[in-house]
């Protein structure tokens, strides 16, 4: 809710546990750690936490309230301007912005759950995701287009980078919870699956957390001991990669699809999807998003880093994978496969 602080004489952004939920203490217990999670946190990138309370047994916690959209909002509005057989390219910061200050309070449908702390109206949740065709070459991304994103992505990463070194594993990144506002900065918020490394076992770690199109493979396939702070990394990749192509990651219509997708498939190159972008963005997102966890970025600093080196025209740090090396990922993916084939050719010989 849009609430007003009255000893302080501003708004912000109310967030209350329905009472209902109060029966049910897993997630009692889930509340009180987005509270702990974010109010840990004091980060210019990170939704700070005013202060948080109970009334009346109802749960809440009050933060700043971001004067802005989701980036599952801009998106939607991206994909409404891709439809448009005519206009000019998005090349600049200013322009990306326009399509959150144009239509703050608008009816465009962002297609994900809308959180209370930003400024825009709030739509039902939706159990399944949002499904999108597969894009083609973009007409109205410019290739300035990918530097813009290459700015959010840096605030994203230096962010979580603090809520790392905090002991602060957020495991929800995804558009929806990454606000921008109308002064081009982006705030990541909501925290109600957080890991506190200080106190694992208040966020159930054993459970499957998330969403599941953005999360890591070791995440949404339940291996729990695999799941860090470079989780984080893959989901924010997930999400560049949704920017940048206008198309997600992976584009499973169903649970089991999208399980299968994680667990044997690699995302489609992102310069296939739009060969408009330079070759070193597609390289930068596809490290961060590696199915293995020891070959994305080991921090999201590192992340960011490269991004900046992207936008001051110097070589990245990251290289693409050879050929070999993507063959080598493919079999161990697919050993069980390779395996029962080779079987097959020893009967037939």
């Amino acid at each position: 809710y849009e609430a007003e602080q009255l000893s302080m004489g501003r708004k912000v952004a109310l967030k209350v546990l329905p009472f209902a939920a109060m029966l049910d203490p897993k997630t009692v217990r889930r509340f009180q750690n987005e509270v702990r999670a974010a109010a840990t946190l004091d980060h210019p990138h990170i939704v700070p936490v005013y202060f948080a309370g109970e009334e009346r047994g109802v749960h809440f916690y009050a933060m700043q309230l971001v004067g802005g959209r989701s980036l599952a909002a801009l998106l939607a509005e991206l994909r409404k301007l891709e439809d448009e057989p005519t206009g000019q390219p998005i090349s600049s910061m200013d322009e990306l912005l326009s399509l959150i200050t144009d239509n703050v309070g608008g009816d465009s449908d962002t297609s994900e759950e809308t959180e209370a702390y930003s400024a825009e109206p709030q739509r039902p949740h939706q159990d399944t995701e949002p499904q999108h065709q597969a894009a083609t070459p973009h007409n109205r991304l410019s290739r300035d287009y990918a530097r813009s994103v290459a700015e959010l992505g840096i605030q994203a990463a230096e962010a979580l980078q603090h809520a790392h070194e905090s002991g602060v594993v957020h495991r929800d990144i995804k558009p929806g919870n990454l606000l921008l506002d109308n002064r081009g900065q982006l705030f990541v918020a909501d925290f109600g699956l957080a890991r506190i490394e200080a106190d694992m076992g208040t966020t159930m770690s054993g459970d499957v957390l998330g969403t599941l199109r953005y999360m890591s493979p070791e995440q949404a396939l339940g291996k729990k001991a695999l799941v860090d702070a470079r989780t984080d990394i893959y989901s924010l990749g997930a999400t560049l990669y949704e920017l940048l192509s206008l198309a997600p990651v992976l584009d499973g219509r169903d649970r089991q699809q999208l399980l299968r997708q994680i667990a044997e498939e690699e995302p489609r190159p992102l310069r296939r999807v739009n060969p408009q972008l330079p070759p070193e963005v597609e390289t930068i997102v596809h490290k961060a998003i590696s199915k293995d966890p020891p070959d994305r970025y080991a921090s999201a600093e590192e992340l960011a880093e490269d991004l900046r080196l992207f936008l001051d025209n110097k070589p990245i740090l990251a290289k693409p994978p050879t050929a070999w090396q993507r063959l080598q990922k493919w079999s161990s993916r697919h050993a069980g496969q390779l395996s029962a084939a080779i079987s097959l050719l020893l009967v037939v010989a």
